[in-house]
């Protein structure tokens, strides 16, 4: 399995620390909002990153961290806490804003049908743990103490800047005046791993330095350390997360435990729509809710991802999760086709050869840096040429459960088509059905002018129907 590391910026074969373990970790959302589909876009390909290493029969130990606290307006230590800030605004305190997001991820993370994290630490509930690394990072001469604030001192750490190319030394002349303002600093760089609170501030706890508040940066590097160890194998993000803040993961971990700190950094690019990053004032933000609120499967959303290559920006609109439904819909009613087949022909050597073919060519894709656009065409061959010796009637019963077998192995990585088909037959309403079966009486007495004044109501109510062996097979459009 090989996969592009964005620290030595290059494609590496994935080897683990301790075979067949991997260790994960995942920047998770701070939740004082609603996680956007490009947010989501970075989750699902952690999860399809994490399928593909069980698929490859790793076990994984993944966590994905839950911000609650420290994460700031600005990048540069500058601003106020997002969380704090939207409880100011709801009149709420910190914590119900936290967890009322925090609950509303969970149950879109859900709705994408992501394999749960082995544990979804909080910030919150890890302070001691983040006053530990940091006490760490003072005894070593890496951090210091100012004014009740303490900072890391980044002119300890030479490899600073390795991930995303961002060297002090090309730094010097960009500091923007923010990043000055902060007079404590030696250096303008340096980054604040404790804060000290002003009174009225509605987050903060006890500390050697102050009563204060962590830095974000801080929170990833010492929940990574309690749950995964000092040294993990993929640490993964949003291309955002790669400066400041995962450069500042690597900077205050290796100081303070003397290890590298992730073996491989993989980095999800940005969503686009209308050819933009998405923007509130432009209407273009999107939720999961929006997605179902226009009609679309969450499931759809997951599809649409899996079809895009991960370090390649993907250009998201209705218009492409509607040519993703139509693709899934291919798949799903191949699926359909062929669990009618019941006769016991001889076998198709052609049909077996093509099963071999394809599952080499997807796992091959698969293991090429996460290739989803390539592993989805060998899917959308596969579909075709089965099609093909359906329609020649070139697929005996036992070939049929071969490759519905085959499908399902596909899907432990895709996670697509079975949870739609499911979903699908469980949310068809009693009418439609009525409909669909009073449209297969009117094809029995050949009154076709009927069924398909039948099968256009069907469709108006957001259904169509597939004639099949076994009967009108129903789907959501």
């Amino acid at each position: 399995m090989n996969i592009y590391n964005t620290y030595s910026k290059k494609t590496e074969e994935f080897v683990p620390l301790v075979k067949p373990e991997v260790k994960l970790y995942t920047c998770g959302p701070t939740v004082y909002g609603y996680a956007t589909i490009g947010n989501f876009a970075t989750f699902l390909m952690n999860d399809f990153l994490k399928r593909t290493l069980k698929y490859n029969d790793y076990t994984v130990t993944h966590i994905m961290n839950i911000t609650d606290i420290g994460h700031l307006t600005s990048d540069a230590d500058e601003g106020e806490d997002k969380i704090v800030k939207k409880a100011r605004e709801e009149n709420k305190t910190p914590e119900e804003i936290a967890r009322y997001f925090e609950k509303q991820f969970m149950a879109d993370f859900k709705k994408l049908n992501m394999d749960p994290a082995e544990a979804f630490p909080r910030a919150t509930d890890h302070i001691k743990e983040m006053i530990s690394l940091i006490e760490k990072l003072i005894e070593s001469g890496h951090a210091y103490e100012k004014n009740g604030n303490v900072y890391f001192d980044i002119s300890t750490y030479k490899e600073y800047g390795n991930l995303s190319g961002n060297k002090e030394s090309m730094l010097k002349e960009e500091v923007r005046d923010e990043i000055v303002s902060d007079s404590n600093k030696k250096n303008p760089r340096d980054f604040v791993l404790w804060f000290k609170a002003p009174k009225d501030h509605l987050m903060q706890w006890d500390s050697p330095w102050s009563k204060g508040y962590p830095g974000w940066h801080v929170e990833c590097s010492a929940m990574a350390e309690k749950y995964l160890g000092d040294e993990i194998d993929i640490h993964t993000g949003g291309e955002d997360n790669i400066f400041p803040h995962h450069e500042c993961e690597i900077a205050q971990s290796e100081c303070a435990y003397g290890k590298p700190f992730a073996r491989y950094w993989m980095h999800r690019r940005h969503i686009l729509v209308d050819g933009e990053k998405m923007s509130k004032s432009k209407g273009t933000v999107y939720t999961i809710s929006d997605l179902e609120e226009k009609r679309f499967d969450p499931l759809l959303y997951r599809f649409f991802i899996f079809g895009t290559h991960y370090r390649s920006k993907a250009h998201f609109s209705f218009e492409n999760l509607e040519k993703s439904k139509r693709g899934l819909q291919r798949i799903t009613e191949l699926i359909k086709k062929l669990q009618s087949i019941t006769n016991d022909r001889g076998t198709n050597l052609e049909a077996m050869a093509l099963l071999n073919k394809s599952e080499n060519q997807f796992t091959e894709a698969l293991n090429d840096d996460l290739n989803t656009p390539k592993a989805l065409a060998v899917l959308y061959d596969l579909v075709r040429d089965v099609n093909s010796f359906i329609e020649q009637d070139k697929i005996n019963k036992e070939e049929a459960e071969a490759l519905l077998t085959l499908f399902r192995k596909f899907d432990l990585v895709l996670g697509v088509i079975f949870p739609y088909i499911e979903k699908s037959e469980k949310e068809i309403p009693n009418e439609i059905k009525n409909l669909a079966q009073e449209r297969e009486e009117a094809r029995k007495q050949k009154d076709f002018e009927k069924a398909d004044e039948l099968r256009r109501e069907i469709q108006e109510k957001g259904f169509d129907v597939k004639d099949t062996k076994k009967g009108p097979g129903i789907f959501v459009l």
